[in-house]
């Protein structure tokens, strides 16, 4: 046998002896990596249930926060139950804001106004004389003015503009969401 061929031969095998085990190892670092990896998404999967799951107990804090702010806010203003006054809040996530609107309603006067129940500033305000006897006609309003978050201040014209342009305050993007759905037509 040539010697030439012997060690070709040699070489050749020993090339293919280094290619396995080379593959071998590192198949089986693909394999732990692998491994790892699924581990990994397992307690990333994990830890956004658990995210997900404090959020919402964070937005329930806020929301009944904001709704005990509101009451106290409503209380130290002077406005009473009693008298036809009344209220309601909403924590806005996305403005990251406590909103409470008030509604009274004395002798024949209509008030609205809605306000950030923690810092007090005014966003919208809204009153008529309301005509004894015209209950389904709707008077011009002495004042209807919403202040945008841009700080453009809108003007309206009824109450029905007036509660319009307080959702951005008064409605999240879920809520909006929601209520686009239920409007829809049901098949």
């Amino acid at each position: 046998m040539n010697p030439f061929r012997v060690g070709r031969f040699i070489g050749i095998l020993i090339f293919v002896l280094i290619f396995i085990a080379a593959s071998w190892f590192f198949y089986s670092k693909l394999t732990a990596l692998e491994s790892t990896l699924g581990g990994q998404q397992q307690q990333i999967h994990a830890l956004n249930e658990k995210l997900a799951a404090r959020a919402k107990i964070d937005s329930l804090d806020l929301q009944e926060r904001c709704s005990n702010q509101a009451r106290k806010e409503f209380e130290s203003l002077g406005y009473k139950f009693s008298s036809g006054d009344d209220y309601e809040s909403h924590c806005n996530a996305e403005l990251n804001k406590c909103f409470i609107l008030i509604k009274s309603y004395h002798a024949n006067v209509v008030f609205k106004f809605l306000s950030d129940a923690y810092e007090g500033k005014q966003y919208a305000s809204y009153s008529y004389i309301a005509q004894k006897g015209n209950d389904y006609i709707e008077p011009r309003p002495l004042e209807c003015k919403v202040t945008l978050p841009s700080g453009e201040v809108k003007s309206c014209n009824s109450d029905e503009e007036f509660t319009a342009l307080i959702k951005i305050y008064m409605e999240d993007s879920a809520d909006k969401k929601a209520a686009k759905l239920q409007s829809l037509p049901q098949k």
